[in-house]
């Protein structure tokens, strides 16, 4: 949610549950997965999750 990937803390956790999220190139199911500090910068989206598909997913919260 703080990075911007998701636009609130329900979707960010939407996200990862439905295996959106990567850190270090891995996908993350857990939402309360505890990230390192060096690896803060390589949380991202999985490629197949679109900016259209991102804010599709938010309308249904």
């Amino acid at each position: 949610f703080k990075k911007g990937l998701a636009n609130s803390m329900r979707h960010s956790r939407q996200l990862i549950v439905h295996g959106h999220v990567t850190v270090n190139e891995k996908k993350v199911f857990w939402p309360s997965y505890i990230v390192e500090k060096d690896l803060e910068e390589k949380i991202s989206l999985t490629p197949q999750m679109s900016a259209k598909a991102v804010k599709e997913e938010a309308k249904k919260e």
